[in-house]
C-alpha cells in the first residue's frame, strides 16, 4: 500500500484521501505496528466527505506540517502517526511516517510518545538526517 496510495494521491489535482483508503492505511499501519483494534472502527467512523475535507486542508497547509498533522488529528482514531502516514504518502518530500521503528531508530527520542510536539522532534531529526546524508 505504500506504493499504491501516493501515487492515488498525486494523481488528484488537490490532494487527499478518502475513506477507504484511510481505513486500509490504518490496516496496512496496525500491521507494522503496536495493534490497536479501537483505532479501526474509529477510523472507520469517520464521513466520506469529512475525510476529504479535512485531508484536502491538511496537505492545503503544508509546508506547515504541524498545522497538518493538527487538522488531520482532528478525524476520529487518527492521531500524529496515522496523520504523519498520510502527509507522507502525498508529500514525502516535506514529512516523514512515524513509524515505531524509525522513532526508536532516532537516538534521544526514547521513549516514544505518541504526540505532536514528539512528532516534531522526530522530523528535525529526518530532516537533520537527511541533509547530513545529501552533503555526502
Amino acid at each position: 500500500y505504500q506504493e499504491e496510495l501516493p501515487t492515488l494521491i498525486s494523481s488528484r489535482p488537490d490532494k487527499h484521501v478518502t475513506l477507504s483508503e484511510l481505513v486500509k492505511l490504518m490496516e496496512w499501519k496496525l500491521t507494522r505496528g503496536k495493534f490497536r483494534p479501537r483505532l479501526q472502527q474509529l477510523v472507520a467512523s469517520n464521513s466520506e466527505d469529512t475525510v476529504e475535507k479535512c485531508s484536502r486542508k491538511a496537505f492545503s497547509l503544508l509546508p506547515d506540517v504541524q498545522a497538518a498533522i493538527a487538522e488531520l488529528s482532528s478525524l476520529k482514531g487518527v492521531g500524529p502517526a496515522t496523520a504523519s502516514a498520510v502527509l507522507a504518502a502525498g508529500a514525502p518530500e516535506q514529512t516523514a511516517f512515524m513509524s515505531d521503528e524509525a522513532m526508536e531508530s532516532v537516538p534521544g527520542l526514547k521513549p516514544i510518545q505518541y504526540t505532536a510536539k514528539h512528532y516534531a522532534l522526530y522530523l528535525g531529526k529526518m530532516v537533520e538526517w537527511t541533509e547530513k546524508l545529501n552533503k555526502g
